[in-house]
């Protein structure tokens, strides 16, 4: 009898370590019926495993959302093991605010094909994620959404991006080479403080870069302007207010090499390295 306990046992805690592969039981996960009624958001999640794989869908319906502050500083039990990985399934288009603010131990975040947004300090502060690839038809990642992922290394940019909003990678400081795709014609203020920041290739379509976009970027040594920008508006786009530090977006950049810095003279920045 005690031999059939102990198999039994075994049995269970085999169980539980292979179901995280497959994904959580629908149960595990709060939601609600999302802003659009065609599908459902999840709010939270009641399960205990580190490795979160969120369902196609729930209770019939196809998952669409993260909601806001959905896993936001979530630990299982309160007092365990932090979530480490997510997998969002197909289906998914938004990411709401804050859905996985302060989510310390998160490493690795795989985004559905999907996704077309992601809103504002959506990661921010998930201090262990170490590379993002955002798929081919996200449209619009909003302010501050990575800010602070301080062990960010490297990042891919789908070339359905138009714009890179304020303070979205700022304070990533782990980050070191960054290509802005095809598509991006504004960068609002995207990668203040990021230390390690040591290359920056723009393309083509760049029009706007506002204030504080680059600066205190201390290790950036070289910004790559193709032939074909022609002009480039260092600005903060308020009509000229603020105008003089509008025009420090690579202030504090202090290792940028001289013909970096004559690249960026000869687009209009008047500002100081």
């Amino acid at each position: 009898m005690k031999k059939i306990s102990c198999v039994f046992f075994v049995f269970i805690l085999a169980i539980t370590l292979i179901l995280p592969a497959f994904g959580q039981n629908e149960a595990e996960f709060s939601v609600a019926l999302n802003i659009a009624g065609d599908g459902v958001a999840i709010t939270g999640y009641t399960g205990i495993s580190t490795t979160i794989r969120i369902p196609a869908t729930i209770q019939g319906m196809p998952v669409k959302e993260i909601a806001t502050q959905a896993f936001r500083n979530f630990t299982p039990l309160g007092d365990g093991p932090a979530i480490t990985s997510v997998t969002i399934p197909e289906g998914v288009v938004v990411i709401r605010n804050a859905a996985f603010q302060n989510c310390k131990s998160l490493r690795t975040i795989t985004f559905p094909a999907s996704l077309r947004i992601i809103e504002s300090y959506a990661f921010n502060l998930c201090e262990s994620l170490n590379t993002i690839e955002i798929p081919e038809g996200v449209s619009e990642i909003q302010s501050n959404a990575f800010v602070d992922c301080t062990s960010l290394k490297a990042v891919k940019l789908p070339k359905t991006l138009t714009m890179i909003k304020g303070g979205t990678f700022s304070g990533c400081r782990s980050l070191k080479n960054i290509t802005i795709p095809e598509g991006i014609t504004v960068i609002e203020g995207g990668f203040n403080g990021c230390r390690s920041l040591e290359s920056v290739v723009l393309p083509s379509t760049i029009s706007e870069i506002h204030g504080g976009s680059f600066m205190n970027c201390e290790n950036l040594i070289t910004v790559t302007i193709p032939d074909s920008v022609v002009t480039i508006e260092f600005t903060d786009g308020r009509g000229g207010v603020w105008r003089s530090k509008a025009l420090n977006c690579f202030e504090g950049c202090k290792r940028l090499n001289i013909a970096s810095q004559s690249a960026l003279r000869k687009r209009g920045y008047e500002g100081v390295f």
